[in-house]
């Protein structure tokens, strides 16, 4: 039988050995210099308080910092429709919304145009509008509702939304009823999620989605509903309300937490981490990364977690089996 001193020290042993696996995964958590500075404002009255604080935090590992603005819910209003901000908490009923939130991407939607999306962003000659609004404007034209071909339609512009504009990241389903998210000031008057310039090795794409992309990887929604919320919430990753469920493309974008990638982002969007910025040189660094793909970092996203859950099973399997040899060695040379 195993006394109650031997498992005092048994359960010292696997805090210890759960803190040296701690420290090994937060080892690129050290905070660089921060590069710029970025505006996020919510209503007091939520949970937007408690979610922005813990974001702040994320950020910080990538080199940015986050001021935060709550205001009186009295005056959300004039408040979210000021373009002083580039980050901002918002909570969507919905009930009150179209099944796909047109009213929030669309260059004249409601809300006052909160993202601040124009078509000017991804104009395509072809079509003579940008492809977002594109979408938007004929989803419900070119074929009947609810039918198969206007479903696919939908699938494939919530694809495009999520992966060449990134107006937004997905948080939580709250109460069944509510869709939680951050969006973000695509305005070109924020210089940093606005700039449309293009990123030095990938022309394609601009800094403004680069640096998104990267803040998308940095925020660890897991966390921050562990956190918060003991876990109990679900995790969304539509930029549409679930009340439909068949209007959710079902191969939708998951950008799954990683801070390396979210620190390569960085690196390609110009700002190196090393601390350097490259945007603007002519000449290639070494090591230079590459545009992410969705899919492999949910993977090793995946792979990671199972990888770290072995790891501390057989570390503490191995103390475990030192404390008890040590034990048996002591009580022989008694």
């Amino acid at each position: 039988m195993i006394g109650k001193n031997r498992i005092k020290r048994i359960i010292l042993v696997l805090l210890i050995c759960s803190s040296i696996l701690y420290v090994q995964k937060q080892t690129l958590a050290a905070n660089p210099d921060s590069f710029f500075l970025l505006i996020a404002k919510t209503r007091s009255d939520n949970n937007g308080p408690d979610y922005l604080n813990l974001v702040k935090q994320q950020l910080a590992r990538i080199g940015i910092r986050l001021d935060i603005l709550a205001n009186n819910p009295l005056f959300v209003e004039p408040y979210y429709s000021m373009s002083d901000f580039d980050i901002a908490y918002i909570e969507l009923k919905q009930e009150i919304f179209n099944p796909y939130f047109p009213e929030l991407y669309s260059e004249n939607g409601t809300y006052n145009n909160l993202i601040g999306y124009d078509i000017s962003l991804d104009w395509d000659d072809e079509l003579e509008t940008g492809r977002n609004e594109w979408y938007i404007q004929n989803g419900s034209v070119l074929y009947p509702q609810n039918s198969t071909e206007n479903l696919k339609l939908n699938w494939e512009w919530q694809h495009y939304l999520m992966d060449d504009i990134l107006p937004c990241l997905p948080l939580f389903i709250i109460n069944n009823d509510t869709l939680s998210m951050l969006v973000f000031n695509l305005r070109e008057v924020r210089p940093v999620l606005g700039n449309r310039d293009p990123c030095p090795l990938y022309p394609d794409k601009s800094i403004g989605l680069a640096v998104r992309k990267a803040i998308v990887y940095a925020i660890d929604r897991e966390e921050i509903n562990n956190i918060v919320h003991g876990g109990k919430y679900e995790i969304s990753h539509w930029p549409i309300t679930l009340m439909n469920s068949s209007w959710c493309n079902p191969n939708i974008i998951k950008y799954c937490h990683n801070l390396q990638v979210s620190r390569d982002v960085m690196t390609l969007s110009g700002y190196d981490l090393g601390v350097t910025r490259i945007c603007g040189q002519k000449e290639k660094k070494k090591d230079i990364p590459t545009w992410p793909k969705w899919e492999e970092v949910c993977e090793e996203y995946n792979t990671v977690t199972i990888d770290n859950s072995i790891e501390f099973i057989l570390c503490s399997i191995f103390t475990v089996s030192l404390v008890i040899l040590y034990q048996n060695k002591k009580r022989i040379k008694r």
